[in-house]
């Protein structure tokens, strides 16, 4: 790696913070709620949940 011109130190650079990542579960939950609302979301999930298969 070059040598900067300023000659200043490499600490003086702010840190990258990384996103928050959902997993496949939280996203598509998240994306149900945002298409059908959620009273909807929770009376399926209580409707699934009820089922005994």
């Amino acid at each position: 790696m070059a040598p900067r011109r300023s000659g200043g130190s490499q600490t003086t650079i702010p840190l990258r913070r990384p996103r928050r990542v959902h997993d496949r579960d939280e996203a598509a939950c998240l994306r149900a709620v945002a298409k059908l609302g959620p009273e909807t979301t929770k009376q399926l999930r209580a409707d699934w949940n009820s089922w005994d298969t």
